[in-house]
């Protein structure tokens, strides 16, 4: 029997596909303490939507975006831990979507703002934060 690698069968996906499976994913938080976190979850669901939709296929990721993806991830992950929130459907897919982005070429629009992305990059790195 074989195992099923969904993290593999996702990284085959086209980006327009993975935008239809982000918006088909409910986001399930209950509670008054929750309920900033479901909005700002919603909210990061409807900007990825939006930008997954322009990515073409050709293998690069906007630096920024890619960059701001792992900081929100994290700023949500921790506030989803402290209220008790593990594997949380949404955060699972997210971050499999992240590990797909990682695999593409970084893209930076503008090559004098490339130094203060580094910076940025630099940044969740000193930080501990890995996915």
């Amino acid at each position: 029997m074989q195992d099923f690698d969904f993290g593999k069968q996702l990284e085959s996906e086209s980006w327009d596909q993975l935008a239809i499976m982000l918006r088909s994913i409910p986001i399930k938080l209950e509670g008054p303490k929750l309920r900033k976190v479901k909005k700002e979850m919603q909210l990061l669901r409807h900007v990825l939507h939006a930008q997954l939709l322009t990515l073409n296929g050709n293998n690069e990721v906007d630096m920024s975006f890619f960059v701001s993806c792992i900081k929100s991830f994290g700023r949500i992950e921790k506030k989803l831990e402290s209220n008790g929130i593990q594997n949380n459907e949404f955060m699972v897919f997210f971050r499999l979507l992240i590990g797909k982005m990682r695999k593409q070429k970084l893209l930076v629009k503008k090559p004098l703002e490339m130094q203060k992305e580094f910076g940025r990059m630099k940044g969740v790195i000193d930080d501990d934060y890995t996915l």
